[in-house]
Formats: structure tokens, sequence, C-alpha cells
């Protein structure tokens, strides 16, 4: 799944309305246009800021909207947090359901995926889609 995460990173909890929804629709151009890919309706507000209007944007051009529910500081690629610290949040803070954001940006989190996996995995996990969750 590819979903909408915005095309500028926009704070759409600060963001007047026609602004969040030329910002969204940019984004489904731009992955059409770039990518030949029609975008799924799934979306993540940037930096998960919002308020009840930007839901009824999303809901309104169809989209369904997931938050995160594990997150840490990892954005900054001249800022990483080390492969234990990674691997230790995840022991500490995994749940099922578990949504987390590792960021592409992410050299810690990259390294530490397949301890994760692995871990993960061990307890019992899968991995799955947000289209899953009800």
């Amino acid at each position: 799944l590819v979903g909408n995460h915005s095309a500028m990173h926009l704070d759409y909890g600060n963001t007047a309305p026609e602004k969040v929804i030329a910002d969204m629709l940019r984004n489904e151009k731009q992955m059409r246009e770039h990518v030949g890919y029609e975008m799924d309706k799934i979306f993540r507000p940037p930096s998960g800021y919002y308020n009840e209007q930007t839901l009824h944007i999303a809901k309104d051009l169809g989209y369904k909207t997931y938050f995160w529910s594990m997150a840490y500081v990892d954005w900054d690629p001249d800022n990483q947090p080390t492969v234990e610290y990674v691997v230790d949040f995840f022991q500490v803070n995994h749940h099922n359901g578990a949504i987390p954001v590792i960021h592409i940006t992410s050299s810690s989190g990259v390294k530490s995926l397949d301890k994760l996996i692995t871990m993960l995995k061990e307890e019992g996990y899968r991995f799955g889609l947000v289209s899953e969750i009800e």
C-alpha cells in the first residue's frame, strides 16, 4: 500500500482547508504522474498534526486516516539513535495492533529491522497492512 502523507508536509492542524485539500490532491497527482500508481486511500497526517477539519477533509476525499502507536525521533539522518536504542524501544513498546513509524531516512531503523522482525516473529507477531485493521 502507498498512502497519502501530504505533498509538502504541512501542519494540517493549522492550515486552511483549501490548502490541505490542494496539498493532498497534489500528492495524489505526483504519485500518478511520476510513478504511475493510483494512491491507496489511506492517510497519515504529516507529523501527526491534525484537527477535526483535517479528518473530515480526508474522509470527504475518500481516505481512511491511520495514526501510529509507536514512534521515536529518527527522521534526522544526522542525529540517529543507536541500533540498541531502537531494539530496546520496540521491546518496551510493542503491542498487538502496533503501528510503528520507522522513517526511510533512519539508518538505525534500517539496521534494526532484521533484529526487530526476528524478535517480533519469535513472539508470535505477524506483519500486515493497515487496511486490515477494522
